[in-house]
């Protein structure tokens, strides 16, 4: 499984929350479960952890999966998914 980019999300302070699309592909000529998540966020500037929550959603026609934490994703396929994050 592969990210085909690194994603930096930058908070908007108006909000607390930030958004981003990764694009999950699957290199493989089988299909492959993902079990998707974050670990908590680290500020670039201060280097602590911001206790930030994160859902990842998928960006496709009809957004078919809605809110995923784990999905089966084909050969030959990929899937833009969204992440969204906040700080409580």
């Amino acid at each position: 499984m592969h990210v085909l980019k690194t994603v930096t999300l930058s908070v908007d302070p108006a909000t607390n929350a930030a958004s981003g699309i990764i694009q999950l592909t699957n290199p493989t000529n089988a299909a492959v479960k993902l079990f998707i998540f974050a670990g908590d966020f680290v500020s670039c500037s201060t280097g602590k952890g911001l206790n930030a929550k994160v859902v990842f959603s998928s960006t496709g026609s009809g957004n078919r999966y809605g809110k995923i934490n784990v999905l089966t994703l084909n050969w030959p396929n990929s899937c833009p998914t969204r992440i969204a994050a906040w700080m409580q």
